[in-house]
């Protein structure tokens, strides 16, 4: 929906303009994108204001259209004022006049300061918002043994971006090592690496069984939803970023994600 039909939609729902069905549908919207949300009441403010305004307007019909008569003739008699006949000047505006230049002012400037303020924010598509946080961390891993070449070379590859030899050498170490492996950095530097070479499904797996442990569930939602960014698939994005603890070591990242999310373009 284009940006000037979310406007007319907002104040078509203010002055109760809508079917039944089109309210219900509007209001199931706004459940479901808080950016929206955001928007509409920034928006419902907006709209207050002016009603109240308007309001104080009515009372002054009267005294409003008295006064613009002789504004007028005044505007008029400039025009003419190379003639011999004397501009006469208008008296001091009467206070309902200043009351109502004042609410002009103050509806015209936060009209502007709205409407500039949705101008000058910017604009993503997916592949450049996942680009602003395709920042990944080094890692390094310990091997158990001399013996166990695979992981110096997976730690290797992954640290210098070569995600395919680093899914390659994990691949190896878990298909030769019997015990349980308990270092689910493994599974953050695969994930990682499935998701740096686009194998989203193999990737969210991974996140996956990050999110069931505890010291490394936020990650499991945040590089889910960076994974979710990059199929441009937005509400999961969304859904992955509401499953991280406020005061995690990515939660700043996540509320950043999520106020930039309603600036996405196609």
């Amino acid at each position: 929906m284009e940006q000037q039909d979310i406007y007319i939609t907002f104040d078509k729902y203010l002055n109760k303009e809508l079917s039944a069905a089109e309210v219900a549908l509007f209001e199931q919207e706004l459940a479901n994108d808080e950016a929206l949300s955001d928007e509409f009441m920034l928006y419902q403010q907006i709209h207050e204001t002016l009603s109240a305004k308007h309001q104080a307007a009515q009372q002054y019909e009267v005294v409003e259209k008295s006064v613009e008569k002789v504004g007028n003739d005044y505007f008029s008699n400039l025009t003419n004022e190379k003639t011999e006949t004397p501009v006469i000047p208008l008296s001091r505006p009467s206070p309902f006049r200043r009351l109502l230049y004042a609410a002009a002012m103050m509806v015209g400037l936060l009209f502007g300061t709205y409407f500039i303020y949705q101008m000058i924010q910017p604009s993503y598509t997916t592949t450049e918002l996942y680009a602003a946080y395709d920042s990944f961390p080094q890692e390094s891993f310990t091997s158990k043994s001399d013996q166990e070449q695979s992981l110096p070379l997976a730690e290797a590859a992954y640290n210098q971006g070569d995600y395919a030899n680093a899914i390659k050498h994990i691949n190896q170490y878990l298909a030769t090592n019997t015990s349980p492996v308990q270092d689910y950095r493994l599974y953050r530097c695969r994930g990682i690496s499935y998701l740096a070479e686009n194998e989203y499904a193999l990737a969210l797996q991974d996140f996956d069984r990050l999110k069931e442990q505890a010291s490394f569930k936020n990650e499991g939602h945040w590089y889910a939803a960076l994974c979710y960014l990059k199929m441009n698939e937005l509400e999961k994005v969304e859904q992955e970023l509401e499953g991280i603890d406020e005061g995690s070591s990515v939660y700043g990242k996540a509320v950043e994600l999520r106020g930039k999310l309603g600036r996405v373009v196609e």
